[in-house]
This record gives C-alpha cells, structure tokens and sequence, in this order.
C-alpha cells in the first residue's frame, strides 16, 4: 500500500510540474501575439504601440516613424490600439512580398498594405491604389487608407484631437492666387531652371499650375517676394521649402502623398498644392499647383 501511495503521489507531481511548465509556455506565447496585436491592460505602460483613449493619442510620434518608413521603401509595422480596437499596420515593399497569401500582380510589382486583426482576418490594400496617411480637419486628425481614385471612402485606423504648438516656427509662406479665367485653371507656367550645384547644368524647373504664387518672409506678407523674384534673389531654398512641407504633414497641416516612382511627393494644402517629382526616369521638377491633387495636370509641359 505504501509503495502504491508513494506511486499516486509522484505521478500527481509529475501531473502538476507538467501542468505548470505548460501553462507557462502558453502564457508567454499568448503575450507575446497580445502584444504583436497591440493588446495591453488598463494599467500597463505602452511605449511602441499607438494608443488612443478618449480622443487623446499617445505615441503617435510612431505614426510619423512608420510613414517615413514607408516613404523610404522599408519593411515597418505599426501597432494601433484606438479604444480598445486593435490592428497591426504593415507596409511590405514588393521586394518582400509575402509568397504565402494571396496577391494581385500590382501588390507582388510594387508593395502593399496589410491591415491584420485580432481575429486573425486580414486585408491587402496595393500601393497603386491606396496610400496610409494622416489627415486632419479642424482639430481632429485621422489615420486612414485613401484611394487614390477617390472610388472608396477613406477607411479610417485611428482618430485622435491633436493641438498644433503656437510656437512651431517656420522660414517661409506661400499664398497661391488663382487665376479667374476657368480657361487657365489648368495652365502651366514655366518661373525658373534650377542649375546643379556643381555646373551651369539644368537639374530641373520649377512650375505653376493655375495661377500665380507669393513667398512670404513673415505669416502677414509684410516682407514677401513674387516666386520668380524669391528665387533670383537667392531667399527661397526649395530644399528648405520641401524639407518644411514635410514637417508640415507631421504636423497635420498638409496631407502628404508618396508615390512609387522614385520618390516623388505631393503636399496637399488647404489653399494649394506643391508638387515635387523625384522620379527613376529622372524627372526633378517642382510644381506649384491650386488645392487638391495636380500630379495628373503637371504632367504636361509648356511649350
């Protein structure tokens, strides 16, 4: 009897060591996919996920990281937790198309957008059709999947209130004055040729796109420049101009288009738009364009 006892006792031992070693192993892999879907507890600290609660965002620095990402051509995830919705972001360039799933030649030819739910479900959105931007409106600012060909209505992957800082500083402003005459809504007038900066070599042209542009020094044009003439006089840096509109979409003042031509980027302002190609073709060219978007109409050239 005693031997039998001992016997039940180590095997009711083995039984609760098991038992232990198991549930451990689950509970570590069901963090780790938690944690992959942006799953976390009332009290937890989060630093890499994007979390929304009652209007305010935090970490939404993240959101800027994974779009510049994205604009580089990188492999990068964001992880959203919009009150208590979770969904996992992903941007996969065609390089590293995923050859398990399921895609169409335009996603397998130039990247796509993975939206993966909790639930397991997924959904692919390809980069000729669709672009992951920030938006904003009044105060609020959205996280969204935008059809480029406006047939979708934007599918929206956080929203949070976002106050812009007073103190954001800035070099220039641009006020665009739209040309009356519907017949020269669409014009395109060549203002200058950028010489490189080693040679008297042309590296590319600035335009406008249905009306005139004004360059001011100060936000109330005291101190402000015709295009052409900010340009002559050496005060206007495009590079600076650039580098500020995409400080700009950060910011939520302008929404930002990337396009995977080379590189080559749209800053779509309230009053206007500015266009700044960077193709693999090797077209530089800078546009300075009416609100919405003007990359279908600054492809033609004046004669």
């Amino acid at each position: 009897m005693k031997e039998k006892g001992k016997f039940v006792t180590l095997i009711a031992l083995i039984f609760i060591v098991l038992s232990m070693l198991f549930f451990t192993v689950y509970y570590t892999v069901e963090q780790k996919g938690s944690k992959a879907l942006g799953v976390i507890g009332e009290q937890e600290e989060v630093n890499d996920i994007v979390v929304v609660k009652k209007k305010i965002g935090k970490n939404v620095n993240l959101i800027d990281d994974f779009l510049k990402g994205v604009e580089k051509d990188e492999a990068v995830n964001l992880v959203l937790d919009d009150n208590n919705s979770k969904t996992v972001v992903k941007y996969i360039p065609a390089s590293k198309a995923e050859k398990d799933i399921e895609l169409n030649e335009d996603a397998k030819k130039y990247g796509y957008y993975k939206l993966l739910y909790k639930s397991g479900k997924y959904e692919i959105y390809e980069t000729t059709h669709y672009v992951v931007k920030l938006t904003s409106k009044d105060e609020k600012v959205s996280l969204v999947v935008h059809s480029y060909l406006g047939d979708k209505e934007d599918k929206v992957l956080c929203e949070y209130d976002r106050e812009i800082s007073t103190d954001y500083s800035r070099k220039y402003w641009i006020k665009f004055i739209d040309y009356k005459d519907i017949e020269d809504e669409n014009k395109v007038e060549k203002i200058a040729d950028i010489p490189k900066a080693s040679s008297s070599e042309i590296d590319y042209s600035v335009f406008t796109l249905g009306g005139r542009v004004e360059i001011g020094f100060d936000k109330d044009f005291i101190d402000s420049l015709t295009l052409e003439e900010a340009l002559e006089s050496g005060r206007l840096d495009l590079e600076e101009l650039i580098e500020e509109a995409r400080d700009d979409s950060t910011h939520s003042l302008c929404d930002l288009v990337n396009y995977n031509d080379g590189g080559s980027q749209e800053f779509c302002y309230p009053t206007y738009t500015l266009l700044k190609y960077n193709t693999l073709a090797g077209k530089k060219d800078v546009y300075f364009g009416h609100k919405g978007i003007i990359s279908g109409f600054a492809k033609y050239r004046p004669k």
